[in-house]
């Protein structure tokens, strides 16, 4: 019989494996988390929430890959939110050639921006679109942004120029898109010519939003931030350390139980031009995030 290939092998040769992760800009996990995604050994790797902290980019460079967009976002004193706005995208030396950064198309609240990298696989030119579409706090954000990316493509190809993307080129559009997979406006993301790489492969849900966990990360800010606010004059202010501790214990018991509980939403995709055969797609958890990533095994048909 022949044999299950392993995931960190890639299934052919000439395949491209595809892993996009929405890191969490809380993530203090940066060793495991770094170790985990190059483990799978990825030739692309895009990520979201990336802080410049929680994952390791020297590491990944010693180990041949190149950031072709190379725009992590710390997390800020006053507003650690901020670290939602980082985005990188990795490719192995042999496939980089060019990346570059483009701002938020949407105004509004969270204009987070996309990433494009453009790479050569098997004589090919190929545009990977990183996207991170704003929460969907409001329905003008969200949508109109993921609408926005996919603007330039056309029956699977770029139909005009689009960041390091050129005319003609095969797309790959990944990333945390922000919305379930029943949503509508994934319809109109495959009436671009594009096919969900996972749904493909995959019969059962394929969910990689996991709620609960980030619940007491959150938890820990909260009453850190506001036991601080609270016992800034004395003799209250030798209370905040105490508070401080007491819950980050209490976040840390909580995350334990509720990292037991399953995935709920699926909100994280790589989509491809039609022309991709999925030779395999699989989810992945990511230490320290609420999020699964989203791995894809590629192989572009013959010409």
């Amino acid at each position: 019989m022949p044999q299950t290939p392993i995931r960190g092998e890639l299934v052919k040769s000439s395949a491209l494996r595809v892993l996009t992760a929405n890191l969490s800009f809380h993530n203090k996990k940066t060793k495991e988390t770094t170790c985990t995604i190059l483990s799978c050994n990825p030739d692309v790797i895009v990520l979201l929430e990336w802080t410049g902290v929680n994952f390791d980019s020297e590491e990944t460079t010693q180990k041949g890959y190149l950031p072709l967009v190379n725009a992590p976002q710390p997390c800020l004193a006053d507003n650690p939110k901020n670290g939602a706005y980082g985005i990188g995208i990795f490719v192995r030396l042999s496939f980089a050639q060019e990346g570059c950064v483009v701002p938020s198309p949407v105004k509004g609240p969270s204009p987070l921006p996309l990433g494009t990298a453009r790479i050569r696989n098997q004589h090919r030119d190929i545009t990977v679109i990183g996207l991170h579409a704003p929460a969907p706090i409001s329905e003008w954000t969200t949508k109109p942004t993921i609408r926005k990316a996919i603007e330039p493509i056309s029956k699977e190809k770029l139909t005009e120029d689009f960041g390091a993307g050129q005319t003609g080129d095969s797309v790959i559009l990944t990333g945390d898109f922000n919305v379930p997979s029943f949503d509508p406006i994934l319809r109109e993301v495959k009436q671009r010519g594009l096919k969900d790489a996972y749904s493909e492969r995959n019969r059962k849900p394929g969910p990689t939003w996991a709620p609960f966990e980030c619940f007491p990360i959150l938890l820990s800010y909260y009453i850190a931030i506001h036991s601080d606010h609270l016992t800034r004059e004395p003799p209250l202010n030798e209370l905040s350390s105490v508070i401080t501790r007491f819950s980050k214990g209490a976040a840390s018991a909580l995350g334990s139980i509720l990292s037991r509980f399953p995935a709920l939403l699926r909100l994280d995709y790589i989509f491809c031009s039609k022309e991709f055969r999925i030779l395999k797609s699989w989810r992945m958890k990511i230490p320290g995030s609420d999020h699964r990533a989203v791995v894809a095994d590629l192989t572009l048909s013959e010409s």
